[in-house]
């Protein structure tokens, strides 16, 4: 019997060990997203930013207040610029999958079709960006 006890304990460690690591790679998994989110949540920045000047500095209110108006307005900023960048690179991935399309056969522009689909499928749940169609 004790043979049979010596492997119930290793097949319980090895069951810990893939549970942990399992646990690990969900939990890494959803708090990268949940930071990715909360790094491009611009809405955020300003209050941000003012809490880590003022965790170095005494600021006033009316220095709160223009601080708060150029956090404001450095957001808006950002955020307009982060559109135009997903816009234009969206653009050029469709433009680089249309030419590699052009170099595949049939079989392979289905196979690669399918990639194209899983990899906006991806964009979209990942990150809310929208490829263009082509």
């Amino acid at each position: 019997m004790k043979p049979l006890k010596r492997w119930q304990g290793i097949l319980v460690l090895i069951l810990v060990f893939l549970a942990g690591g399992v646990a690990g790679s969900l939990l890494t998994d959803y708090t990268g997203k949940r930071a990715l989110a909360r790094a491009f949540d611009f809405d955020r920045w300003p209050d941000g930013m003012l809490r880590g000047l003022k965790r170095e500095m005494t600021l006033t209110q009316d220095q709160e207040g223009r601080l708060r108006v150029i956090g404001e307005r450095m957001a808006e900023r950002m955020k307009s610029t982060l559109k135009t960048a997903v816009a234009d690179s969206g653009q050029i991935i469709v433009e680089t999958q249309r030419e590699i399309d052009a170099v595949l056969d049939e079989q392979q522009q289905a196979i690669h079709a399918r990639m194209k689909e899983k990899f906006r499928k991806g964009l979209k749940e990942g990150l809310g960006v929208t490829l263009p169609e082509g």
